[in-house]
């Protein structure tokens, strides 16, 4: 009897720990993605820059609209900014605010200085490795 009882309370603390796995998912599980993606200052006028001057060092923010957000979750998300070359030039980490609708903006941003290689720039945005986002930006 005793064997009986200490073999359903392993079963019960398994379930357990599989129901609190599935409820934290990894973010590789979300399947947000992106429909919009631009670059703007500061200031967003709703729409998008072709391109900057790295003389008068601007900080550039990538903004995203994800479709899809998991709401009443946070995401970890990422980007990535490659210089001509194509090299990691300076990156970007964060978490989300709880997601509170089903479309959900959110940004990255990188200052631009006058050291900064000219040429078309890349910037990426991602999910647990997964790319969410790509957009090039012309430097000056």
């Amino acid at each position: 009897m005793r064997y009986r009882r200490g073999r359903h309370l392993m079963v019960a603390a398994a379930l357990a720990g599989l129901g609190a796995c599935a409820r934290e998912r990894p973010a590789e599980a979300v399947q947000a993605s992106a429909y919009d993606s631009r670059f703007t200052l500061e200031k967003d006028d709703g729409g998008t820059l072709p391109g900057i001057d790295r003389a008068t060092s601007p900080e550039v923010y990538f903004r995203v609209t994800l479709s899809d957000a998991p709401v009443g979750r946070r995401l970890r998300l990422t980007c990535a900014w490659l210089d001509p070359q194509g090299s990691v030039a300076a990156e970007n980490a964060w978490e989300t605010k709880t997601i509170d609708r089903a479309t959900w903006p959110t940004h990255c941003r990188h200052r631009f200085g006058p050291a900064a290689a000219a040429g078309t720039w890349k910037v990426s945005m991602a999910i647990g490795g997964q790319t969410l986002a790509t957009t090039s930006l012309e430097v000056r």
